[in-house]
């Protein structure tokens, strides 16, 4: 994981409490191994465009890694306005992630192989040669995450739900810096 200072404030997230490297190790856990997400721009006229993505390193160490094209209209927007939003969910457990951050494109053939996977041929025929190929990497600033009951806890949140009347618990949901 990048070095990130955390600091040792603790908060009270529901009945639990976590101090900031909690938080930041609870960041890395949800987006570990998530590899699609939504990724955000903003145009010349500052409307926003989100668009799907697919990360190219597994493990989540406060920067993410993409792939696109030189020609394409995110990479125009990313050389005028390098802030963007990545945001990722895992419906089936009921999990969320909203990262913000700076993006800026490497010019580094030999990480360009290192993140390189054979489906990318399917864009790029002539592989990490490919003229069009452009890397660019995210560096997180902010996380906010909400980590809800998934399965037979969020079935039985929602029965006691109907039956009380009160609002199901929606889980787990902090804001971190990275």
């Amino acid at each position: 994981m990048r070095n990130v200072v955390a600091n040792a404030i603790v908060y009270n997230s529901g009945d639990i409490e976590m101090t900031e490297a909690q938080k930041i190790q609870k960041v890395h856990d949800l987006v570990s191994g998530m590899h699609a997400c939504m990724l955000t721009t903003k145009d010349g006229n500052g409307t926003l465009r989100s668009r799907p993505m697919g990360v190219q390193a597994a493990d989540f160490d406060g920067d993410l890694w993409f792939f696109t094209s030189r020609s394409s209209r995110k990479f125009d927007e990313l050389e005028a306005d390098s802030h963007v939003s990545v945001s990722f969910s895992d419906l089936k457990a009921n999990n969320f992630v909203s990262l913000t951050g700076d993006a800026s494109f490497i010019e580094d053939r030999n990480k360009m192989r290192e993140l390189w996977k054979p489906i990318l041929k399917t864009w790029f025929p002539q592989g990490v040669d490919d003229p069009d190929l452009a890397l660019f990497v995210v560096r997180c600033h902010e996380a906010e995450y909400w980590d809800g009951p998934s399965g037979l806890g969020m079935a039985l949140a929602l029965a006691k739900s109907y039956v009380t009347g009160h609002a199901p618990p929606l889980g787990e949901n902090e804001t971190v810096a990275l």
